[in-house]
């Protein structure tokens, strides 16, 4: 049954299920704007109160209605139980691309909130009970401030599958300290895939440095950051250069440390700033040239160089 509801009178119980993207709030504005709301929300009466209703689907639509001033929405009342609701609205939405992460953060609602077993769960979604295992076994895996940062779109569900799920695994109280370092700035995958990439290949210190302050690393990556040639391009024009550029470093290096012992055991905060952001800079020239193969055999971010 469809009809128009308050919003006041919506419970947003599962808000947590759902990723909040920017983008698509920005579209659904302008058609809302333009169009008028088209499709319903979907939602069930609270048991024990037949004035309030639990939204199941539709929490962008809501918010955007929310930020335009509106009081009312149009909803269909789904004559099911919540957990019933919630895998109805997920079926109903198959063709939609689901992260991995909001697949997992339905089952851990289902099985941990309300008791479904995992053999009922599979069941029901076509699926087999190891499916449903490794799904919230990831889920688990990754530290709740991660959730939240994906849940926020700080950090997409891409990276924190394919690289924060092996660092938790690795050392779970770096992640966390990373997620808290991060704040509320999003980053792209790309940047998440660096410094992972960098912190797997960096000594405990090195590690610490990059946790502590992963934007400081991150801009002195991009400043030091080149593209691999391509075979028979003329990128490989610019080797001698590059070797030269390798000379003066060393050179640098060699006169910063002459200059730090004539000092004669005075250390000052400017210069140890300065020796921070040297170090990170190196360290993720490090890890560029020194990445690690994939799979198929390819460097990824290495400088591949003929002897």
């Amino acid at each position: 049954m469809a009809l128009e509801i308050e919003l006041s009178q919506i419970e947003h119980r599962y808000e947590a299920l759902r990723i909040h993207e920017r983008t698509r709030l920005s579209q659904l504005t302008t058609s809302l704007l333009e169009n008028g709301q088209h499709t319903p929300v979907l939602v069930v009466r609270v048991a024990e109160d037949t004035e309030r209703y639990v939204l199941i689907d539709g929490y962008a639509r809501v918010a955007v209605l929310k930020r335009l001033g509106r009081d009312v929405v149009r909803a269909l009342v789904l004559d099911l139980g919540e957990a019933e609701a919630l895998l109805f609205a997920h079926q109903l939405h198959s063709h939609r691309s689901r992260s991995v992460l909001e697949e997992a953060w339905l089952l851990r609602e289902l099985v941990e909130f309300h008791r479904w077993t995992l053999g009922s769960l599979a069941q029901k979604l076509g699926r087999t009970k190891s499916w449903v295992s490794r799904r919230l076994s990831l889920v688990r895996l990754l530290p709740e401030v991660v959730h939240e940062a994906v849940n926020e779109g700080r950090i997409a569900a891409h990276a924190a599958m394919k690289f924060l799920v092996p660092l938790a695994r690795a050392n779970r109280a770096d992640c966390i300290r990373l997620i808290a370092q991060l704040g509320s700035e999003a980053v792209s995958v790309r940047q998440v895939e660096r410094l992972y990439a960098a912190w797997r290949t960096a000594s405990e210190e090195q590690q610490k440095r990059i946790v502590d302050e992963p934007h400081l690393f991150l801009r002195a990556s991009e400043e030091i950051k080149h593209p691999e040639p391509p075979l028979g391009s003329r990128g490989y024009k610019e080797l001698p250069s590059l070797i030269k550029d390798l000379s003066v470093i060393a050179a640098l290096c060699h006169r910063a440390r002459q200059r730090i012992e004539a000092l004669g055991g005075v250390r000052r905060d400017d210069v140890s700033r300065a020796f921070v952001r040297a170090r990170l800079a190196f360290g993720s020239l490090t890890a560029l040239m020194e990445g690690s193969d994939d799979r198929s055999g390819h460097a990824h971010g290495r400088l591949a160089l003929a002897p």
